[in-house]
């Protein structure tokens, strides 16, 4: 529901229709031109640098993410008499529900991989709007205090995999090496496709635009490609072929510099499920904070699937190193 303060501050009329599925974030649709979003301030306890990061990046990328819309008075936003922070951007009709094929895959890498290409070159400067974002030993920290203190039920099981995941990350190349602006949530369910073709429109949720490897993006997309294939019981051979279809998409907008660097994105899947597991595991602990649930134990459950999905993505390792080595051969011979 969106109060009658916010749609005159950008002179609409309504009502809203809920759209998409984020699991943050309130979002409408108003008057088939605008998204209309609610900042969740449980989350981004400072909505207003959320949307400065948006505004310091946007000249950078601004055909590649949709416009935000002033109000009436000027400004980027507009906070409510509860004190929540309200935002407006272009509306794109989009395909609401799109394929997870080969073909869309290819789009989706290419789109996250033209977005790091251009972070790459932008120096500005950026507010931190979650403390600790993809930092395993900030989640393993809050992992251990909730599991320690918590009623909300027993992660015990989980501890064994969570020591493993740690030591898996420690024993990691330096992640500070080719560090720069990242989107910091690379998933499909993030790009606006054209109904009915795998063209990207525009790349939405930019909250959690942070400094960081962009092995963190990489990895979170094909954890999200790969995930879907796994719940719906593909086949390995699908899994490969997808698998395949991204790194030809993302390598080929982005450039690996170095050894090193590859091997960062080869282990990049399986660590992004695992920490996510972590995530969903500690959300549960601690009463389902941060991500949404119909019912409880949702967290849980979600938490079990990544821990499944890091095992099965260490196990893909091998052909992932394959097929970013063919991608990255095959773009220097066609230059």
């Amino acid at each position: 529901m969106i109060p009658d303060s916010v749609l005159s501050s950008w002179d609409l009329r309504g009502p809203g229709t809920s759209l998409g599925e984020g699991r943050i974030n309130d979002t409408y649709r108003v008057d088939q031109k605008y998204v209309i979003q609610k900042i969740n301030k449980n989350v981004f306890h400072c909505p207003r640098e959320v949307i400065g990061n948006y505004r310091a990046v946007y000249d950078t990328v601004f055909d590649l993410v949709p416009r935000m819309v002033p109000t009436d008075a000027g400004r980027d936003f507009f906070e409510d008499e509860q004190g929540d922070v309200w935002r407006a951007f272009v509306y794109h009709d989009s395909e609401s529900n799109p394929s997870f094929s080969s073909e869309y895959c290819q789009a989706a890498a290419e789109a996250y991989g033209s977005l790091l290409s251009r972070l790459q070159e932008c120096t500005v400067a950026l507010n931190s709007v979650i403390e600790g974002f993809h930092d395993i030993h900030h989640y393993v920290k809050r992992w251990r205090e909730a599991d320690n203190g918590s009623e909300q039920g027993d992660g015990t099981e989980f501890r064994p995999e969570i020591q493993k995941i740690l030591r898996s990350s420690e024993s990691s190349p330096r992640l500070s090496l080719g560090r720069h602006i990242i989107h910091g949530d690379c998933k499909m369910s993030n790009l606006l496709f054209r109904h009915n073709s795998p063209q990207v429109l525009r790349i939405v949720d930019l909250d959690t635009l942070m400094m960081g490897h962009p092995r963190i993006d990489f990895g979170d997309l094909v954890r999200s490609v790969i995930g879907k294939s796994v719940f719906d019981s593909e086949s390995s051979s699908v899994s490969k072929t997808k698998l395949l279809s991204l790194c030809k998409g993302f390598f080929s907008r982005y450039r690996v510099r170095s050894s090193e660097d590859l091997e960062l994105f080869v282990s990049a899947p399986a660590h992004m499920s695992g920490m996510l597991g972590i995530r969903y595991l500690t959300d549960h602990l601690e009463g389902d904070r941060y991500f949404k649930v119909k019912v409880r134990g949702e967290n849980m459950q979600r938490a079990k699937r990544q821990f499944a999905l890091k095992e099965r993505l260490v196990n893909l390792e091998g052909f992932l190193r394959e097929s970013i080595e063919q991608t990255l051969e095959q773009s220097v011979t066609a230059s």
